[in-house]
Protein backbone atom coordinates (compact mmCIF):
# COMPACT_ATOMS: atom_id res chain seq x y z
CA UNK A 1 0.00 0.00 0.00
CA UNK A 2 1.75 3.15 -1.17
CA UNK A 3 1.51 6.33 1.67
CA UNK A 4 -0.19 9.13 -0.37
CA UNK A 5 1.39 11.63 1.78
CA UNK A 6 5.12 10.46 0.99
CA UNK A 7 4.83 7.63 -1.52
CA UNK A 8 6.82 5.11 0.54
CA UNK A 9 5.41 1.27 -0.04
CA UNK A 10 3.68 -0.05 3.27
CA UNK A 11 2.93 -4.04 3.82
CA UNK A 12 -0.42 -4.25 2.55
CA UNK A 13 -2.89 -3.89 5.95
CA UNK A 14 -0.98 -1.03 7.12
CA UNK A 15 -2.67 1.44 9.27
CA UNK A 16 0.43 3.66 9.69
CA UNK A 17 3.13 4.63 6.99
CA UNK A 18 6.31 2.96 8.20
CA UNK A 19 8.25 6.13 6.30
CA UNK A 20 5.79 9.01 7.88
CA UNK A 21 3.13 7.85 10.17
CA UNK A 22 0.31 8.64 8.50
CA UNK A 23 -2.63 6.93 8.99
CA UNK A 24 -3.66 4.57 5.79
CA UNK A 25 -6.20 2.49 7.49
CA UNK A 26 -8.70 4.80 5.64
CA UNK A 27 -7.10 3.71 2.34
CA UNK A 28 -8.01 0.32 3.09
CA UNK A 29 -11.51 0.53 4.30
CA UNK A 30 -14.43 -1.62 2.35
CA UNK A 31 -17.38 0.13 1.42
CA UNK A 32 -19.96 -1.53 3.45
CA UNK A 33 -22.38 -3.22 1.91
CA UNK A 34 -25.35 -3.08 4.30
CA UNK A 35 -26.50 -1.17 6.83
CA UNK A 36 -25.51 -3.15 9.66
CA UNK A 37 -21.74 -2.74 8.05
CA UNK A 38 -21.97 1.05 7.58
CA UNK A 39 -23.62 1.37 11.14
CA UNK A 40 -19.96 -1.33 12.69
CA UNK A 41 -17.85 0.88 10.37
CA UNK A 42 -19.23 4.27 10.80
CA UNK A 43 -20.57 4.55 14.10
CA UNK A 44 -18.79 5.45 17.78
CA UNK A 45 -19.08 2.80 20.66
CA UNK A 46 -20.72 5.70 22.52
CA UNK A 47 -23.95 4.99 20.04
CA UNK A 48 -24.24 1.27 21.67
CA UNK A 49 -25.05 2.11 24.81
CA UNK A 50 -22.32 1.19 26.93
CA UNK A 51 -22.73 0.56 30.51
CA UNK A 52 -21.28 1.81 33.62
CA UNK A 53 -18.40 -0.22 34.63
CA UNK A 54 -18.47 -1.81 38.41
CA UNK A 55 -15.06 -0.09 40.25
CA UNK A 56 -13.48 -1.65 42.69
CA UNK A 57 -10.41 -0.86 44.61
CA UNK A 58 -7.41 -3.02 43.93
CA UNK A 59 -7.62 -4.49 47.67
CA UNK A 60 -10.86 -5.53 47.93
CA UNK A 61 -11.41 -9.02 48.92
CA UNK A 62 -12.04 -10.51 45.68
CA UNK A 63 -14.78 -12.51 47.06
CA UNK A 64 -16.12 -9.13 47.95
CA UNK A 65 -15.79 -8.35 44.20
CA UNK A 66 -17.34 -12.35 43.09
CA UNK A 67 -20.40 -11.04 45.04
CA UNK A 68 -20.57 -7.77 43.92
CA UNK A 69 -20.61 -9.28 40.26
CA UNK A 70 -23.32 -12.04 41.38
CA UNK A 71 -25.62 -8.80 42.75
CA UNK A 72 -24.92 -6.78 39.90
CA UNK A 73 -25.34 -10.04 37.31
CA UNK A 74 -21.98 -8.70 35.55
CA UNK A 75 -19.08 -10.68 33.73
CA UNK A 76 -16.60 -8.25 34.75
CA UNK A 77 -15.41 -5.51 37.23
CA UNK A 78 -12.72 -2.68 36.85
CA UNK A 79 -9.76 -2.62 39.08
CA UNK A 80 -9.20 1.07 39.26
CA UNK A 81 -7.42 3.97 41.78
CA UNK A 82 -9.78 6.54 41.40
CA UNK A 83 -10.11 7.35 37.72
CA UNK A 84 -6.82 5.54 36.55
CA UNK A 85 -7.35 1.78 35.42
CA UNK A 86 -5.18 -0.98 36.69
CA UNK A 87 -6.80 -3.74 35.48
CA UNK A 88 -9.73 -5.96 34.81
CA UNK A 89 -11.25 -8.81 36.79
CA UNK A 90 -13.81 -11.01 34.54
CA UNK A 91 -15.54 -14.25 34.94
CA UNK A 92 -12.58 -16.02 33.01
CA UNK A 93 -10.36 -14.74 35.33
CA UNK A 94 -12.15 -16.47 38.78
CA UNK A 95 -11.99 -19.65 36.43
CA UNK A 96 -8.41 -19.67 35.88
CA UNK A 97 -7.45 -18.12 38.27
CA UNK A 98 -8.98 -18.83 41.50
CA UNK A 99 -10.98 -22.07 40.32
CA UNK A 100 -11.90 -24.71 42.94
CA UNK A 101 -9.83 -22.50 45.52
CA UNK A 102 -12.10 -19.36 45.48
CA UNK A 103 -13.14 -20.25 49.07
CA UNK A 104 -9.52 -20.26 50.17
CA UNK A 105 -8.29 -17.42 48.63
CA UNK A 106 -11.66 -15.11 48.82
CA UNK A 107 -9.75 -12.35 51.37
CA UNK A 108 -6.84 -12.01 48.87
CA UNK A 109 -7.01 -8.89 47.01
CA UNK A 110 -8.22 -8.73 43.71
CA UNK A 111 -5.11 -7.25 42.10
CA UNK A 112 -3.41 -10.91 43.09
CA UNK A 113 -6.35 -12.27 39.97
CA UNK A 114 -6.82 -9.33 37.67
CA UNK A 115 -5.70 -9.19 34.16
CA UNK A 116 -3.24 -6.03 34.34
CA UNK A 117 -3.17 -3.46 31.73
CA UNK A 118 -6.31 -4.21 29.60
CA UNK A 119 -7.03 -3.59 25.98
CA UNK A 120 -8.94 0.06 26.26
CA UNK A 121 -10.89 1.72 23.23
CA UNK A 122 -12.14 5.04 23.28
CA UNK A 123 -15.84 5.87 23.64
CA UNK A 124 -15.24 7.53 20.23
CA UNK A 125 -13.61 4.84 18.62
CA UNK A 126 -15.96 3.12 16.05
CA UNK A 127 -17.77 -0.62 17.12
CA UNK A 128 -15.44 -2.65 14.37
CA UNK A 129 -12.89 -1.71 16.37
CA UNK A 130 -14.07 -3.45 19.71
CA UNK A 131 -15.25 -6.29 17.90
CA UNK A 132 -12.22 -6.53 15.88
CA UNK A 133 -10.49 -6.54 19.46
CA UNK A 134 -12.78 -9.06 21.14
CA UNK A 135 -12.02 -11.19 17.57
CA UNK A 136 -8.33 -11.11 17.87
CA UNK A 137 -7.69 -10.98 21.86
CA UNK A 138 -10.79 -13.06 22.67
CA UNK A 139 -12.14 -10.57 24.90
CA UNK A 140 -16.50 -10.13 25.93
CA UNK A 141 -15.36 -6.70 27.60
CA UNK A 142 -13.51 -3.98 26.83
CA UNK A 143 -13.29 -1.06 29.29
CA UNK A 144 -13.73 2.81 27.51
CA UNK A 145 -11.78 5.21 28.52
CA UNK A 146 -12.39 9.51 27.87
CA UNK A 147 -9.47 11.70 27.67
CA UNK A 148 -7.63 9.14 29.81
CA UNK A 149 -10.83 8.64 32.17
CA UNK A 150 -12.90 5.27 32.90
CA UNK A 151 -16.12 6.50 30.68
CA UNK A 152 -17.91 2.81 30.67
CA UNK A 153 -17.32 -0.55 29.46
CA UNK A 154 -18.57 -2.11 26.50
CA UNK A 155 -19.83 -6.08 26.06
CA UNK A 156 -19.66 -8.40 22.88
CA UNK A 157 -23.25 -8.81 24.27
CA UNK A 158 -23.77 -4.80 24.36
CA UNK A 159 -22.92 -5.01 20.81
CA UNK A 160 -25.15 -7.99 19.39
CA UNK A 161 -27.78 -6.11 21.07
CA UNK A 162 -27.28 -3.12 19.22
CA UNK A 163 -27.04 -4.88 15.77
CA UNK A 164 -30.01 -6.86 16.76
CA UNK A 165 -32.11 -3.38 17.43
CA UNK A 166 -30.30 -2.85 13.57
CA UNK A 167 -31.74 -5.68 11.88
CA UNK A 168 -35.28 -4.48 9.20
CA UNK A 169 -38.02 -5.60 10.60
Amino acid sequence: MICPDCGYENIPGADHCDACGQPLAPLSTPDPGTDIERRLIEEPLKDVGVGDPLLVAPQTPVGEVLQKLVDAKVGCALVADGDVLLGIFTERDALRRLNTRANELSQEPVSKFMTEYPQVLDVSDNIVYAVHAMNQGGYRHIPLLSDQKIDGIVSVRDILSYMTQCLPG
